[in-house]
């Protein structure tokens, strides 16, 4: 139904001579990439105000937005996969942080940041059908992958550390801020993976 809606607005700038002919194809892909994902957020943002953590659906937008443009990833076939699946990912994420798990396991926390690291110097910019680079834009991206990176642990870390200087209600979500931020990234490291997985197939399948 999206797809339709774009090809339609395309036409009409193509008409009204607004946009080529040749590059219809192009202008479609990204007012359908923008909707698509603005649907998503809209989604996210809603389930975050339904179950009380509408804060975390912002932060959750923001990184997953902001980092997944460098470092690609897992994309369902649909748009409406794409949505439920990004809703699913959030609950998760909120699930996680509120079981405490990666606060107390401080071994499993430590681990899965230096692997979410690894993943990432590793597999991103991870292309798709869609999104095929250059040479100069992997290199590009795997670079800016890799400082998003660093600088939102960075954060997390200074997060936690801030805590110890304010009060107890601060200091808790300082705590909780810094500890999903690593959550969210190893997330992404992970669609990066199950993404990888997706495209191995989908080359043994032509072969």
């Amino acid at each position: 139904m999206i797809n339709k809606l774009v090809q339609n607005a395309a036409d009409i700038l193509i008409k009204n001579e607004i946009i080529s002919v040749d590059s219809k194809d192009v202008y479609v892909y990204g007012l359908d990439l923008i909707i698509s994902g603005l649907i998503s957020t809209l989604a996210v943002v809603l389930a975050g105000s339904i179950i009380g953590e509408f804060f975390y659906a912002m932060i959750f937008n923001i990184i997953m937005v902001v980092v997944r443009i460098y470092t690609g990833g897992y994309h369902a076939s649909t748009h409406v996969k794409c949505t439920i699946s990004y809703i699913i990912i959030f609950i998760i994420s909120i699930i996680l942080l509120r079981s405490e798990f990666m606060s107390i396991n401080q071994i499993v926390d430590i681990t899965a940041s230096l692997l979410a690291l690894l993943i990432i110097i590793i597999y991103a910019p991870l292309e798709n059908k869609n999104k095929i680079l250059s040479e100069s834009q992997r290199i590009k991206y795997k670079i800016i992958s890799i400082t998003e990176y660093v600088i939102l642990l960075g954060i997390s870390e200074i997060s936690e550390l801030m805590n110890k200087y304010w009060s107890e209600i601060l200091c808790r979500k300082l705590s909780d801020l810094g500890i999903y931020i690593r959550i969210l990234l190893t997330i992404i490291s992970v669609l990066l993976i199950i993404g990888k997985i997706k495209n191995c197939t989908m080359k043994s399948k032509k072969l």
